[in-house]
């Protein structure tokens, strides 16, 4: 028998779904797994969220330069800005993480930014301590956290709180005071 497809609305799937054999690509890691064994990676994703001037840029400079660096208003993030951090650890060695700095001046970012947003990183959400409060929960929390439900459940979230040196009677060690 002959299936003819001419004239049909169907076309041939792209040639590397043609390629692509799910079955053969798990066969293929697990016997590589078996003869090579495992090494554990020490890079990773690092990816700051937060509402538009919450310290994002700020924090994660400071993390690289070992010492706080408030971002001017010109420096500040518009859309994403890449970079790395390397970590020592306790034993010498190092942990690389590709850093994503994400903006957070417009709404309409959020939008771009979803398809970034995957299970795997390991997620900074930056909360501005001056706008800790009920009146701002959806910008600088609920929004964040909807959409890392929805881009990334399960994912790993460390929730870091900038910008208590703003806060009124806050008793915030200034630079030089221990």
């Amino acid at each position: 028998r002959v299936l003819v497809l001419e004239a049909t609305p169907l076309q041939p799937p792209p040639l590397p779904v043609l390629r692509y054999d799910a079955a053969v690509a798990a066969r293929r890691f697990f016997r590589d797994l078996r003869t090579h064994g495992s090494e554990q990676s020490s890079s990773g994703k690092l990816v700051l969220l937060g509402a538009a001037n919450a310290g994002k840029t700020s924090l994660l400079r400071g993390m690289q330069r070992g010492k706080p660096r408030p971002t001017a208003e010109p420096d500040r993030t518009i859309q994403l800005e890449l970079s790395a951090l390397t970590i020592r650890r306790s034993d010498e060695s190092c942990v690389h993480l590709s850093c994503w700095d994400f903006g957070g001046q417009h709404e309409a970012y959020a939008a771009v930014q979803q398809p970034y947003i995957v299970p795997g990183a390991l997620y900074l959400l930056v909360v501005p301590a001056d706008r800790a409060s009920d009146e701002h929960r959806q910008e600088v929390l609920g929004q964040w956290l909807d959409m890392l439900q929805t881009r990334a459940p399960g994912a790993a979230v460390q929730l870091v709180l900038t910008r208590v040196d703003k806060l009124a009677g806050s008793g915030a060690v200034e630079e030089g005071e221990e």
